[in-house]
């Protein structure tokens, strides 16, 4: 029972009389009744000795037991990750109660309805899952609902990475790193000097690249439980202004002294990279030269000094 007051139920014809020891002692005779609330002691298990008179002073003796139980169960779970974690996860509820017993746990998911515990309990759903539980023991004592907190991010991130915008070429060390990356919570880049800390996750960062030359960039997220994803870019930087050499007259008109005519002037260009155009100052007026593909310019004439092919320059006058 869940109280200390319990009744005493007997059924006899000719007892006069009746006394109780719940513990302590018979207390004093009284007149016979059929049933009486007797006050036990308090928790525990209780054996109740009770005697009936009859009007001729005959006894006879009886003893029951009874268990007080006024607290409710006692639930312990185990299994709940600190922080985030890849699931699915598995519960362990563990209830005791020592003198009634545990009679049923209930346990719920998100403020849904309770349902009977089975030996695990597995939560698979990612994102935050609130998990309640209580048991109840065999006299009805129901133990306050407990709360636990399960975090599950299974998802790895995903994204790409870009340079200056996705340019090939950078004129300075510094770029600008753009991650369209999601499910990240934080990242880390190595721009060719080896990874740097993890910071959170922010869609621009500004790296710095060790000097001249191709570079590869590696980044690197994680999502809220630790599942990296690596993805790299690449870019060159070139801080060296080309070098043109070897400039000549590749055709002249007819005659020095003509009014009209077109002279050809070819010259190579020294340079790692493309170079995308020429200026030149002819008769102290400036032009500049484009060039639509990178060097060598097709169907230009070839440079004795290096046997690469020239661009070149028409002037008409």
């Amino acid at each position: 029972v869940a109280t200390t007051t319990v009744p005493a139920q007997s059924e006899f014809t000719d007892a006069l009389e009746m006394r109780f020891d719940t513990g302590g002692g018979y207390d004093s005779w009284r007149m016979y009744a059929a049933s009486v609330d007797l006050t036990l002691s308090g928790e525990g298990t209780h054996t109740v000795l009770v005697q009936y008179r009859d009007w001729l002073a005959n006894t006879s003796t009886y003893t029951d037991t009874v268990a007080v139980d006024m607290t409710p169960p006692e639930t312990v779970i185990d299994g709940v990750p600190v922080g985030w974690t890849v699931g699915p996860v598995t519960l362990t509820l563990d209830a005791t109660d020592t003198i009634s017993g545990v009679a049923a746990t209930l346990v719920s998911e998100n403020g849904g309805p309770e349902f009977a515990y089975a030996p695990t309990w597995t939560i698979s759903a990612e994102g935050t899952t609130t998990v309640t539980y209580r048991s109840i023991d065999a006299v009805g004592n129901a133990e306050e609902t407990r709360t636990a907190t399960v975090y599950i991010d299974s998802v790895p991130p995903s994204g790409t990475l870009t340079l200056d915008g996705g340019a090939a070429y950078a004129t300075t060390t510094t770029v600008v790193a753009v991650s369209d990356v999601s499910g990240a919570e934080r990242m880390r880049f190595d721009p060719g000097s080896g990874f740097g800390d993890w910071e959170p996750f922010e869609t621009t960062r500004t790296l710095t690249v060790p000097g001249e030359g191709p570079h590869t960039v590696i980044a690197e997220y994680e999502n809220r439980a630790g599942i990296a994803y690596e993805t790299t870019a690449t870019i060159t930087v070139d801080m060296t202004p080309p070098v043109i050499r070897g400039v000549r007259v590749a055709e002249r008109p007819p005659s020095p002294r003509s009014l009209a005519g077109t002279a050809r002037v070819a010259w190579a260009t020294d340079d790692a990279n493309p170079v995308v155009g020429h200026s030149w100052v002819i008769d102290r007026s400036p032009m500049t030269v484009p060039d639509t593909t990178p060097d060598p310019v097709p169907a230009a004439t070839p440079d004795p000094l290096s046997g690469s092919l020239d661009p070149t320059l028409v002037v008409e006058h």
